[in-house]
C-alpha cells in the first residue's frame, strides 16, 4: 500500500492533476473501505472512509461527513452506496460542499443517473461519479454534463464549483425549520442499521449477514 501512495503521488506530480483512488486500509482490529485525494504536489489533502457499509461484509462504517477546500473549490468525497442515502450528500451540501465526488464500483446505469439528476438538483451540487464501467457528470440544475456506460472512460470535462454560493451566500437551506427536523434522525424502535457512535447494531449486523448469504448464493448460480 505505501508503493501504491507513493506512485500515486509520483503521477500526480508528473500529469499536474488531483488524483482520488480508493483502498482497503486497517486500523487496529478495524477495517474501512476508504479513499484520497491528492493533489498536484502529490500531497495527501483529504481521507474519507465510508460510513454506509451495512451490505460491506467486515467492513466499519465511518464517523465523518464534512467537505474540504482546494485551490478548485469546496469538495465532499463518498464511496459507492454512500450516495442512496440522500442525507448523506445533505449533510455535504449544507456544510457547502460544491462538488461531490463518488468512487464506486458497482450498480450504476440509466437509472442510477437519473436519481443523480435528482440529487443533484436536491443538494445544489455538482455530482461526479467515476465507476469501473461507467462515467457520470452531472449539474447542480441537474443537467447531464457526462454519461458514458464503459469500462474505461477518459473524458475531459469543463466544471464550474464557482457557481455553487458558499457561506452566507447560499440561501438554499435558509429555509430550514430547525426545530421540526428531529424526527429525521429517528428510526423505527429496533430497526436502525447504526447506533449513536456509528457502529453497527444488532439489527445492521444481522442485515450484513444476510447480504453476505445473499452474494454467496449468487455467486453459486
Amino acid at each position: 500500500m505505501v508503493r501504491t501512495f507513493i506512485r500515486a503521488g509520483e503521477l500526480s506530480r508528473e500529469l499536474d492533476i488531483y488524483l482520488i483512488f480508493g483502498f482497503l486500509e486497517r486500523e487496529g482490529e478495524d477495517l474501512f473501505n476508504s479513499c484520497v485525494m491528492i493533489d498536484p504536489q502529490g500531497r495527501v489533502i483529504a481521507h474519507y472512509r465510508k460510513v454506509t457499509t451495512v451490505a460491506e461484509y467486515g467492513i466499519t462504517p465511518g464517523r465523518e461527513l464534512k467537505p474540504f477546500d482546494t485551490p478548485l473549490g469546496r469538495f465532499g468525497l463518498l464511496l459507492c452506496s454512500d450516495r442512496i442515502t440522500t442525507d448523506n450528500c445533505r449533510t455535504l451540501s449544507v456544510q457547502g460542499a460544491q462538488v461531490i465526488l463518488v468512487p464506486m464500483d458497482g450498480c450504476g446505469g440509466p437509472d442510477n443517473t437519473e436519481k443523480m439528476r435528482w440529487l443533484a438538483r436536491d443538494t445544489g451540487c455538482w455530482i461526479v461519479i467515476a465507476n469501473t464501467w461507467s462515467a457520470v457528470i452531472v449539474s447542480p440544475s441537474g443537467e447531464t454534463h457526462l454519461e458514458k456506460y464503459e469500462t474505461e472512460c477518459v473524458s475531459v470535462q469543463f466544471l464550474h464549483p464557482d457557481a455553487v454560493p458558499v457561506g452566507p451566500e447560499n440561501t438554499r437551506f435558509a429555509g430550514r425549520r430547525i426545530d421540526l427536523y428531529a424526527p429525521l434522525a429517528e428510526t423505527f424502535e429496533g430497526k436502525r442499521y447504526y447506533d449513536e457512535e456509528g457502529r453497527l447494531t444488532a439489527f445492521g449486523e444481522n442485515r450484513r449477514q444476510e447480504a453476505r448469504q445473499e452474494a454467496l448464493e449468487r455467486e453459486r448460480k
